[in-house]
């Protein structure tokens, strides 16, 4: 079993364990020449931010419906949608730059950001500061 990470240096917050190393960065795990991925929705980069963050998130090879990243504030309310529809399969990185949909500023506070797809839902939190 060997385990892939996506990106980064190969420093830092690498721990050995036996005959592999991994980090908090593992993006697949690929067993006999197969790589078995799902969903998945990193942390955003950097948080807390201003003016702007990333966000990033990955779709397996056998996704063909449609996704949906939406950043909602502390309420629930939906502030902005980052992306929508059908993306091909892979890491994918959107920017948020802390506006709404009419593109005026947000307020600093607590944000979650929120990826759909058919039944499959996965959150994060972020802080926004002004």
């Amino acid at each position: 079993m060997t385990f892939v990470k996506s990106g980064g240096n190969g420093k830092g917050g690498q721990k050995n364990h036996g005959d592999f190393e991994y980090s908090e960065e593992v993006f697949a795990k690929v067993e006999q020449g197969t790589v078995i991925s799902g969903f998945e929705l990193r942390q955003n980069y950097p948080n807390p931010f201003n003016p702007r963050t990333a966000i990033q998130f990955a779709i397996p090879a056998d996704h063909t419906g449609e996704i949906r990243l939406q950043v909602f504030d502390a309420s629930g309310k939906p502030v902005k949608t980052l992306a929508r529809g059908a993306w091909s399969p892979g890491t994918h990185t959107v920017e948020w730059n802390g506006t709404n949909e009419a593109g005026q500023p947000a307020a600093s506070g607590v944000y979650y950001y929120v990826l759909k797809t058919g039944s499959l839902s996965l959150s994060k939190k972020m802080v926004f500061l002004r």
